[in-house]
């Protein structure tokens, strides 16, 4: 922005009015960053009182076009180390780990060992490694077990493979602790064992002696 630079918080309540003719020009990260350390600067923002922050925050936000939250951050930026303009860094894309042949690898264990826990798969992809020294391992060695589930649950590879394909466990109802009439069956030396409880005696709980019964 060409033609004015505020030094006062008067000066940036005339220019909020109107009544300066002002060139906009301000489209640059760079440029924007100059221009709130300058116009802070200047006008000594932190010692303000809390209506000329105001003003100082509605013309920034107006000659910058940042969102509100966006310059509150800046501001909090200036505050604790001043405002510098970093060039971003171009990241490129994401370089895929593992690929196919390693997939093929986990998806082999897993089929193997029946889909155990992510910690044991991760335990035998290190041992075919470090142990017996397959180098085919190599690189799914170091794999961990928060990314084997992920592959699990997201790899195409893995999801149409012969790993995923699995039947869930049927619950079986077993009776534990019931209590029967004894059938010795004509046998001999059949015990039935019933525990007695005793009572309780003054707060304290009671004891449960067993009692076995001999059956002819």
């Amino acid at each position: 922005m060409k033609n004015f630079e505020p030094k006062t918080v008067k000066d940036i309540t005339a220019f909020l009015k109107g009544n300066q003719s002002v060139d906009f020009e301000i489209e640059s990260r760079e440029e924007k960053y100059a221009c709130i350390q300058s116009t802070l600067v200047h006008t000594r923002y932190t010692i303000l009182s809390k209506k000329d922050k105001g003003v100082v925050k509605s013309y920034l936000a107006k000659v910058t076009r940042y969102e509100e939250r966006q310059l509150k951050r800046l501001l909090k930026q200036w505050r604790k180390s001043g405002l510098r303009y970093k060039k971003r860094t171009v990241v490129g894309a994401s370089v895929r780990v593992y690929k196919p042949e390693d997939i093929t690898l986990l998806i082999k264990t897993d089929v193997a060992h029946k889909t155990p826990n992510g910690k044991a798969v991760r335990e035998i992809l290190k041992r075919e490694f470090f142990v017996f020294g397959k180098t085919m391992y190599q690189t799914i060695a170091n794999i961990s077990v928060s990314h084997i589930y992920n592959l699990r649950k997201n790899n195409q590879q893995y999801l149409t493979s012969e790993a995923n394909k699995y039947s869930k466990t049927n619950p079986v109802k077993t009776n534990i602790g019931e209590r029967q009439k004894p059938l010795p069956y004509g046998k001999p030396s059949f015990i039935r064992v019933d525990s007695v409880h005793q009572g309780d005696l003054d707060g304290e709980k009671g004891v449960y002696p067993l009692v076995s019964r001999l059956t002819f």
